[in-house]
C-alpha cells in the first residue's frame, strides 16, 4: 500500500540550493511508493504548519517537515496541542540544525537515505519538553543572549551559520554585567535562587551551533532534561573567566549551575523573555517546563 504523506516545506529556510532539496526529496519519496502532497509554508498567506493540519483533510500516514528547527517546533506544536499522533520526518535546511546535530550525528543529511527510512517505517521515539502549555524539541532559553537566535537577521544567518549567534552574543557582552535576573529554581534535584544571566533547559547536545560540555552527554529518550543555569558575574574580570572556562570545557565554576531533571518550576521577579527552538517564547512570570519521555516519533535515515 503506497504510504501517504503529507509534506511542508519552508522555501526561505537556510541556505540556496534548498529547493533543489526538497525536490530531490518528494523524487525519492514518490519512486519510494509514496503518495505525497506538497504544502509550502509561507505564514503571511495563513500557510503555517497549525493551518495546514486544521484546515486539510488529507488522510495522511505521517508529515515530512523541511524546514528550519523552528519550522519543527511550530510542527511540534500544532502536533501536541491537539493530541494528534502522527510520525514526522524532519529534513533540516534552517542555518544552525541543532537538533539535526543531536539526532542524526550531522546537520547534512541525504534525502535518499531519509525517503529509505520512511519507506522502511525506521523511526525513533525522543522526549519532547512542555512548557507550560507550549511544546519544545530540544532547548527552551532565557536572558542575555536569548534574542540572538530569532532577532539576528534571517540574510545574516542564512550567509554565516551558527557564527551570525556567536557574532551577536559577543555584542551583547556589555549588556551581560546588567543582566540581573532574579530568579527562584525548584526542582526535586536542587533548590537555587540569585540573580542570573542567562538559563537554558535543553534535550539536544547542539545549541547554536555549539557543543558545551554541560549538554555533550545529553540523552534525547531518557526522560531527563538537562538546566544550565549561569549566575551574573558581579563584574568584567569574573566575566572573562567564565568565558574562558566555558570555551575550555570546564564547567567547575561558582557561577555556574547545572543538573538533569524531568520537571523544574522557574519563578521570576519580573516577566522574563524566553524562547523555543530558537524562536519567540513570550515574556514569563513562572514557567513549569517537564519531559515528556518519548512524547514523538521520527523517522531516522537508513544506510
Amino acid at each position: 500500500m503506497r504510504k501517504k504523506v503529507l509534506f511542508l516545506a519552508n522555501f526561505s529556510s537556510g541556505i540556496q540550493g534548498n529547493k533543489e532539496k526538497i525536490y530531490s526529496l518528494v523524487n525519492e519519496l514518490v519512486v519510494r511508493d509514496c503518495e505525497v502532497v506538497l504544502y509550502p509554508i509561507i505564514p503571511t498567506e495563513r500557510l503555517g504548519s497549525e493551518n495546514i493540519l486544521d484546515e486539510t483533510d488529507y488522510p495522511y500516514d505521517c508529515i515530512i517537515c523541511c524546514g528550519g528547527d523552528g519550522t519543527l517546533n511550530k510542527l511540534i506544536n500544532s502536533l501536541h496541542q491537539n493530541s494528534r499522533k502522527t510520525t514526522i520526518g524532519y529534513f533540516p535546511m534552517g542555518s544552525t540544525n541543532d537538533f539535526a546535530s543531536s539526532l542524526y550525528g550531522t546537520r547534512n543529511l541525504d534525502v535518499a537515505r531519509l525517503a529509505e527510512g520512511v519507506r522502511q517505517n525506521y523511526t525513533y521515539k525522543y522526549d519532547i519538553g512542555k512548557f507550560n502549555e507550549h511544546y519544545f524539541n530540544y532547548v527552551a532559553a532565557f536572558g542575555a543572549f536569548t534574542k540572538v537566535s530569532y532577532g539576528t537577521d534571517q540574510n545574516f544567518k542564512n550567509t554565516f551559520g551558527y557564527l551570525a549567534y556567536a557574532l551577536t552574543a559577543i555584542g551583547n557582552i556589555p549588556e551581560a554585567l546588567n543582566a540581573r535576573i532574579g530568579l527562584r529554581v525548584s526542582s526535586d534535584e536542587v533548590q537555587v535562587e540569585g540573580n542570573f544571566l542567562i538559563g537554558a533547559i535543553s534535550n539536544t547536545t547542539s545549541i547554536g551551533g555549539l557543543e558545551p560540555a554541560m549538554i555533550n552527554r545529553s540523552q534525547l529518550n531518557d526522560g531527563l532534561f538537562e538546566v544550565t543555569l549561569i549566575r551574573t558575574p558581579k563584574n568584567i574580570l569574573e566575566l572573562n573567566d567564565l568565558i574562558t572556562m566555558l570555551v575550555a570545557g570546564d564547567i567547575d565554576n561558582q557561577l555556574i549551575v547545572s543538573f538533569a531533571t524531568r520537571k523544574v518550576t522557574l519563578e521570576f521577579e519580573n516577566p522574563t523573555e524566553w524562547t523555543l527552538d530558537g524562536e519567540a517564547g513570550g515574556s514569563h512570570r513562572k514557567v513549569v517546563i517537564e519531559a515528556l519521555p518519548e512524547a514523538q516519533e521520527i523517522f531516522l535515515p537508513r544506510q
